[in-house]
């Protein structure tokens, strides 16, 4: 009688450098916390912006309007919700 294994490893890492990447304050996580724009934050998790709205909505990710009228993404709310880690890199 033979015996099958089956072993799945998933792992998922998105790194963000550059001016992308900027610094605000985000109320839930009560931090400053690493945020890009909803623009962005819709190509990293690979979905169209109106689902992003429908998340920010739903408070499944944080989110901080700007004086200019951007919605900046918390990045810590992005990794805790698609399970994926979001490091910032300092190099350019």
């Amino acid at each position: 009688m033979k015996r099958r294994r089956e072993i799945t490893l998933e792992t998922e890492k998105i790194v963000i450098r550059g001016d992308l990447l900027q610094f605000n304050w985000c109320e839930w996580c009560a931090a400053s916390c690493p945020q890009v724009t909803a623009e962005q934050a819709a190509i990293l998790l690979g979905e169209a912006l109106e689902e992003l709205y429908r998340r920010v909505d739903r408070s499944q990710v944080h989110s901080t309007p700007t004086p200019g009228g951007a919605l900046m993404i918390c990045l810590n709310s992005l990794s805790t919700w698609h399970r994926a880690e979001v490091r910032p890199c300092d190099r350019r």
